[in-house]
């Protein structure tokens, strides 16, 4: 089994300044073997640093929302519609994970969600579905997501949403060895997941990295 975190950003993201060695000297002493980064509208090359394998995935914004692209091997452009971006991955041999799919609080702030008739429309091509995520503050969030994967049976993975280096290993899971994206797929139905609540403290100071990266370049 090894101990794996999903949807981490990094400096490749507009809102952390986590460099991908200080994320494996972190990971290093949590017994992390892989980092799935989900860098916004960007893609951090996949590298293995102090054993600690980290693997460059993008979060992209569409024009109905964001969708996780992992395992792909070149940067997607945001803004594209959820259809055109789908293909884009797939066409990647790339899997498609859908995060945060019912966060109330990304909906109220900029109402840039996919919506439930979008997901539902394109359920034959979501492979992932995000049931735990460590920035959802409303428990019923992460719950109605759940609930959306069980009855769509959607494969599960849970997500630490880590923008600053101490959220890392909020959430995690262990699951057995995999070499490719169909392998991950598979192995993920038996994993273990870990999961606990992040806190508003580490949102408010990766706002603060996001102004600071947008005015000081």
């Amino acid at each position: 089994m090894i101990k794996v975190v999903f949807h981490i950003h990094s400096q490749y993201s507009s809102d952390s300044i986590s460099s991908l060695e200080k994320i494996a000297r972190f990971c290093q002493k949590k017994n992390i073997q892989v980092v799935l980064l989900a860098d916004h509208n960007n893609l951090a090359p996949t590298t293995i640093i102090n054993n600690v394998k980290i693997i460059g995935n993008e979060e992209i914004q569409t024009s109905e929302g964001e969708v996780v692209g992992l395992f792909i091997k070149e940067k997607i452009l945001p803004g594209l519609s959820l259809a055109a971006t789908i293909k884009k991955i797939k066409d990647q041999g790339g899997l498609v994970a859908i995060p945060h799919p019912f966060n109330s609080l990304i909906r109220c702030l900029s109402g840039k969600k996919i919506s439930w008739q979008n997901l539902i429309k394109h359920i034959k091509d979501i492979d992932l579905v995000e049931i735990f995520n460590a920035r959802n503050f409303l428990a019923g969030d992460n719950q109605k997501a759940l609930d959306f994967a069980n009855q769509y049976h959607k494969t599960k993975i849970v997500a630490s949403d880590a923008h600053l280096i101490p959220e890392i290993d909020n959430t995690y899971f262990l699951m057995e060895n995999f070499s490719t994206p169909q392998e991950f797929l598979t192995n993920l139905a038996t994993a273990k997941f870990y999961t606990k609540t992040g806190s508003l403290f580490h949102q408010l100071l990766s706002l603060f990295v996001k102004i600071k990266k947008l005015f000081v370049r």
